[in-house]
């Protein structure tokens, strides 16, 4: 085993590898949200995510996969696989690939019996195999559940195994794991600026800024997409913080000076969160009112947590036919009911069209909102006919609410 070396200043960003271990993954039978999870936590650290491995429960299979990523990488993080059962192969598979044997470690048995008390039952037998970790390495102590992590130097990486339970892996990730990669790299500092734009796809994006996307030693701008969203994602690292926020900002203002007419928030901004500060500022409420979306861009208002959305409602089949061949109208009627029946100045209504016409419609969904300062009306066609069409009428929608308070273009 070797000591990872500390960087210096201006080197290029630290390399990680995901291990994503679990046989129910790689059937189909529950789909890996840790890898992504971790994958941006990384990012905001000013570490770059090159691979991500997903391997099964068997332990010359996972042993190979951390010897492997151990000797191309700087940080190798492994999940899943800690549990007390006979396919928790983790423990032995990387004391294996670091050719040590496991080591009985008394006071992380203490720490899951304390555990096991604090759920007010006994300790099954077979979880004293959690107090095994490989021989040299660091305990990772897990007071939310019964999974003790560990960390170890091997080849030129640090390689940290944290338990696969999502709750437990975020919570020891953002209170050990991560204070320690800022430590164990900190040749340096890194930021990170998220640009979110809607109204572009990620495509056109790209082309856009293609040329602040080629590959550099202290920056890095990549794309994340999803429906009705692209983030522009910032990452820079330098001698000082100061140094990284400046490389950041910097290409941050390169990005808008291109796209600044589709950007609606940063970092943590949602596009809801956004809309309902320009609602607030104009002085107004928002009621929504939705059917096929299924309370989708309630959800979003709601969660955005402003005390500008009043509420939503959510209409059956059939309850918003209108008697008159007019969708554009009677979304706005519905906008206007949600508005009033609430009790908001403002009023945002998504249909599919042929929710708004007794015989039906073609396959367009009607965005309408309401307000004191006008209305507007639009439909955008069906894509997929599934929720991905849901999230991006969601985000029209915003945009047209942002725009009737004064704060789109």
């Amino acid at each position: 085993m070797a000591s990872v070396s500390a960087r210096t200043e201006g080197a290029a960003m630290p390399a990680a590898e995901l291990v994503v271990i679990g046989s129910e993954l790689l059937l189909g039978a529950w789909v890996d949200t840790n890898g992504p999870w971790l994958a941006r936590e990384l990012r905001l650290l000013g570490v770059t995510p090159v691979r991500t491995w997903v391997v099964g429960d068997d332990e010359t299979r996972i042993a190979e996969a951390v010897g492997r990523a151990a000797r191309e990488a700087d940080l190798v993080l492994l999940t899943g696989g800690l549990g007390p059962t006979a396919d928790d192969r983790t423990r032995a598979a990387v004391a294996r690939a670091a050719g040590v044997p496991l080591e009985f470690r008394p006071e992380l048995l203490q720490e899951i019996e304390a555990v096991f008390r604090r759920f007010g039952v006994a300790m099954p037998a077979s979880n004293r195999v959690q107090a095994e970790i490989p021989r040299g390495a660091e305990p990772i102590p897990n007071p939310w559940g019964t999974a003790p992590g560990f960390a170890l130097a091997l080849e030129r990486a640090w390689v940290v195994a944290l338990p696969g339970v999502p709750r437990e892996l975020k919570n020891l990730f953002r209170s050990w794991v991560g204070p320690r990669i800022r430590e164990r790299f900190g040749g340096g500092h890194a930021a990170t600026r998220v640009l979110r734009l809607s109204g572009l796809g990620e495509s056109a994006v790209g082309d856009l800024v293609r040329d602040l996307m080629v590959p550099a030693g202290d920056r890095e701008v990549s794309l994340l997409s999803s429906p009705g969203e692209v983030k522009v994602v910032i990452t820079a690292r330098g001698p000082t913080e100061r140094d990284s926020l400046a490389l950041v900002e910097g290409l941050a203002a390169r990005v808008r000076e291109r796209l600044d007419r589709f950007v609606f928030g940063t970092d943590d901004e949602t596009h809801a969160l956004v809309a309902l500060r320009a609602v607030e500022a104009a002085g107004w409420a928002l009621a929504s009112a939705e059917g096929w979306s299924a309370g989708t861009l309630a959800a979003w208002l709601r969660e955005a947590g402003h005390p500008a959305f009043r509420g939503g409602m959510v209409l059956g089949p059939g309850a918003g036919l209108g008697r008159e061949d007019d969708p554009a109208g009677r979304c706005l009627e519905l906008a206007r009911e949600a508005a009033e029946r609430i009790g908001a100045q403002a009023g945002v209504a998504l249909f599919r069209e042929d929710e708004l016409l007794p015989r039906g419609g073609t396959e367009r969904l009607w965005i309408g909102v309401v307000s004191p300062r006008g209305q507007k009306a639009r439909a955008i066609p069906v894509v997929h006919g599934d929720t991905s069409d849901a999230q991006r009428a969601c985000h029209q929608a915003l945009f047209h609410v942002r725009r009737l308070a004064g704060a789109g273009r």
